[in-house]
């Protein structure tokens, strides 16, 4: 809920500040590659219909998992300005550390923990997005839309076979895929050449189904898909230089 309270009156303040600023002081127009860094929350859930859920006597159920962790990345695009409106359209590579694992929070209907975890692990990533902002003195208040890829992978995994766990392990997993980004941040020109940042993303991947075999003592192996739902917030400082 935050991400969409902080998107929207971004967004009306975006187009409400006008063009009676003196903004003529930095050109934003041209090519630029940077740095940035900063901190990523992955919230994801998992939907268990045919492992310990979906089974006689164990109904489906879901559980939320989230993860932390750092994040590091190069980007670069270019702008083009007109008057105190600026547009653009800007790529950016880097890696997320942000990884875990959970079981659910509460128990099978027979009292007995669930053996089974949910989890994330670090990878890498790739956004494309357009940009759009405002200029006020020597910063640039912006929106971006676009998309994101993730290699990092969705985890759910089994290992445990002593009781009162049940006889069968699993481990599955799947990549995060393709998912839409939204975001606002600042940049403010230090220099002609030198500008940093303050950026705030919300990632949402959708579904990122974990799959792999359900494997049992003297039972063919089961193909098992997990559901699971996948976004990422991501608030970030950077560093870049203008050609």
């Amino acid at each position: 809920m935050m991400h969409k309270v902080l998107m929207v009156a971004f967004a009306g303040s975006l187009f409400a500040q006008g063009a009676a600023v003196n903004a003529q002081s930095i050109d934003w127009s041209g090519a630029y590659i940077g740095l940035t860094a900063g901190h990523g929350r992955n919230s994801s859930q998992f939907d268990d219909t045919s492992y310990n859920g979906g089974i006689p006597g164990f109904p489906p159920y879901s559980f939320d998992v989230d993860t932390k962790g750092a994040q590091w990345g190069i980007f670069g695009g270019y702008n083009w300005q007109r008057d105190t409106q600026v547009y653009g359209v800007e790529l950016e590579i880097g890696r997320s550390e942000a990884e875990g694992s959970a079981f659910p929070p509460f128990n099978d209907p027979f009292g007995d923990p669930y053996d089974a975890a949910g989890g994330v692990e670090a990878g890498w990533y790739g956004t494309l997005a357009g940009r759009l902002g405002v200029v006020r003195d020597k910063s640039l208040f912006y929106g971006k839309l676009g998309l994101a890829y993730s290699d990092a992978r969705a985890t759910f995994v089994d290992t445990c076979t002593a009781a009162p766990c049940g006889p069968g392990v699993i481990d599955a997993s799947g990549a995060l895929g393709w998912g839409l980004l939204a975001g606002i941040g600042i940049d403010h020109a230090l220099s002609e050449k030198w500008v940093l940042r303050a950026e705030y993303e919300y990632i949402h991947f959708g579904s990122a189904d974990a799959s792999g075999d359900n494997i049992s003592p003297g039972m063919p192996n089961v193909p098992t898909v997990i559901g699971g739902d996948m976004s990422s917030q991501r608030l970030k400082l950077g560093i870049s230089f203008k050609f």
